[in-house]
């Protein structure tokens, strides 16, 4: 085999971690924190997604699914479409509700952007807004194991706490109350 014709994976690897690490840094330069997409670099390794990110839908608006928070490791600039379908569906099984479709691309055309595997979890409600945490990927996977299923529930809590509880500390500083 010539040399030409070897594809050495590392290099695409490394591009992923570089795009977390430059993510984290532009975060935490505007924000003051990272705390939101640390969370999502653990859901997108866990379930061996390429972008994982933090979505809501107006529920009194026009439907469309809105990122708030958004970690893309498959390209330089990321991807923000959203299809509300998908997202309907995992709030209509519960909240919290988790819809995997580890063959996206087979039994769910409405994802769009060639996504092949995909995971969403309803996180809840804060009046106008519904959310949820996304994690998708453009390869297949597998289903999910219980064992993951558990972990990444367990990082949708600590999701939801991030985002639906925010406007109490916004709350709290316009009134000027300190704890």
């Amino acid at each position: 085999m010539d040399q030409i014709d070897i594809v050495h994976l590392g290099t695409y690897r490394l591009r992923r971690e570089a795009r977390f690490r430059r993510t984290l840094a532009l975060h935490a330069s505007e924000s003051g924190g990272t705390g939101i997409v640390e969370l999502l670099w653990q859901v997108a390794c866990l379930v061996g997604a390429d972008r994982s990110a933090v979505v809501w839908l107006d529920e009194y608006g026009s439907g469309l699914a809105h990122p708030n928070t958004l970690l893309d490791l498959a390209t330089d600039h990321p991807r923000r479409f959203f299809s509300p379908a998908p997202l309907r569906t995992a709030w209509d099984t519960s909240v919290p509700g988790l819809l995997d479709v580890p063959l996206a691309g087979d039994r769910w055309e409405k994802v769009g952007q060639g996504i092949s595997s995909y995971c969403s979890v309803a996180l809840g409600s804060d009046g106008p807004r519904s959310w949820f945490l996304v994690a998708d990927s453009l390869t297949p996977r597998p289903p999910l194991s219980p064992k993951v299923t558990g972990e990444l529930m367990f990082l949708a809590g600590e999701v939801a706490s991030v985002v639906l509880h925010r406007d109490l500390d916004l709350r709290r500083n316009l009134l000027g109350q300190t704890s």
